[in-house]
């Protein structure tokens, strides 16, 4: 299996390694455009976004696609994604955000 990129430590991933037959993808959207986008519809991309692993609500998730950023639901669930690169301080803005929504009834 290869991983999105070597940060993480996988010692095989989608920036430095040719696929081999069978070879499955763990990534995001991004990911999965990317790989489309290079390699076609054989490869199979197997999902490690955090939105598509809420499960309950109110939520905070991360995510990757800034256009994604924000109050709302996902899934039919109520919550906040912030940006992978946000401060301590936006995912505390987020926190405040999400539970002044809720707490409203605005969720």
């Amino acid at each position: 299996d290869i991983y999105p990129c070597r940060v993480a430590g996988f010692s095989r991933t989608l920036d430095a390694d040719p696929f081999r037959s069978g070879d499955r993808v763990a990534g995001c959207l991004t990911a999965r455009e990317l790989v489309r986008e290079c390699y076609g519809e054989e490869i199979g991309v197997e999902s490690t976004c955090p939105l598509d692993a809420v499960r309950s609500e109110p939520f905070i998730a991360r995510c990757c696609r800034s256009e994604r950023g924000g109050l709302r639901h996902w899934n039919g669930m109520f919550g906040a994604v912030v940006h992978w690169g946000a401060s301590p301080r936006e995912i505390a803005e987020a926190v405040v955000n999400v539970a002044a929504a809720w707490r409203d009834g605005d969720g």
